[in-house]
């Protein structure tokens, strides 16, 4: 009962944003680094929260620690505000002794990320303006424009064609039984969110929009970027590669390249090297497999990852 009661009290409670965490990390940085005891910089984080979600988790966090337990086991109590990769980042600067240097690199990581994740709101909202206002212009024509020439037609005795009557016809129907077709996208909508949910249907879509043209190569190259990022972050923060994969296959936000991830780390078990499975995708550019196996020959896949960030940063600002 104790472990579900947090989550009884966030309901209602306005969604953590990133910048929320920023700020905390930022925060929690500089009073470690000052030498404040960190009961005494909780309870100023969670005085001084805006958000009261935020808020209610930094005080059961305070109340965690003050019972004994470790940093990033109090953190990994919630995990509707504190990701995956944000509790195996405290983790790994708690029992590395080097909390500090691993919280900037956290708060580096996130505000990258909220980057990131704002490109692949853009990159979804445009064709989808584009795709909307072209579905209102069809259906405006067919029910508005086109009935007025075809009564100039029909006016003057002339025959029409198939394919015109089939589009009065639908013309007809807008204007008549146009509650049908309502109930038809709510339907059809009903449907795409239910089959999205389930995993081989998210990977379908996801499939899916990796392929559209122009926007899949860009959701590509962010999907790239992420991969890169955290990555690099984990690695360096002292986290062993195959924890790292895990970590990231949860995070990455695609199931395609989640599931490249997954065969990557199950390649690293087995001996091979991660840069097999990543190739197979088709998704990953050549050059980017080039760089990991390098960096996997040198033993310096970090700095491997930090170059690669660096140009799909670059590509992604030149989109």
């Amino acid at each position: 009962m104790e472990e579900s009661s947090p989550r009884l009290g966030n309901i209602g409670f306005k969604k953590v944003q990133v910048r929320d965490l920023v700020i905390m990390i930022r925060q929690l940085s500089t009073m470690i680094s000052a030498g404040l005891p960190i009961l005494r910089a909780f309870t100023i984080l969670s005085e001084q929260a805006a958000n009261r979600r935020l808020k209610n988790a930094l005080e059961q966090i305070r109340g965690d620690i003050e019972e004994g337990r470790a940093l990033w086991q109090a953190v990994n109590k919630h995990p509707d505000v504190f990701s995956p990769i944000f509790v195996n980042m405290i983790r790994a600067g708690e029992l590395g002794g080097v909390m500090e240097p691993v919280l900037e690199r956290l708060g580096e990581h996130l505000e990258r990320e909220h980057e990131i994740t704002s490109k692949v709101k853009t990159a979804s909202v445009y064709p989808s303006i584009i795709l909307t206002l072209a579905i209102v212009m069809v259906i405006g024509i067919i029910t508005f424009v086109m009935p007025t020439f075809v009564d100039m037609f029909q006016s003057s005795g002339a025959e029409l064609p198939g394919p015109t009557k089939a589009l009065l016809a639908m013309s007809d129907f807008l204007r008549q039984d146009w509650h049908y077709l309502l109930v038809g996208i709510a339907v059809f909508v009903y449907m795409v969110r239910r089959i999205g949910k389930t995993t081989g249907g998210r990977y379908f879509y996801d499939n899916l929009k990796l392929r559209l043209p122009v926007v899949g190569k860009t959701l590509s190259r962010i999907g790239v970027a992420r991969f890169a990022r955290t990555m690099g972050t984990l690695v360096r923060s002292g986290i062993p590669v195959l924890q790292a994969l895990e970590i990231v296959e949860q995070v990455v936000g695609n199931a395609v390249i989640a599931r490249a991830i997954r065969e990557a780390r199950e390649s690293i078990s087995e001996g091979e090297p991660i840069s097999v499975p990543l190739q197979a995708t088709g998704i990953f550019e050549p050059m980017v497999i080039q760089m990991i196996a390098v960096g996997e020959e040198t033993g310096a896949l970090d700095e491997m990852l930090a170059r690669m960030l660096i140009i799909s940063t670059v590509r992604l600002c030149t989109w």
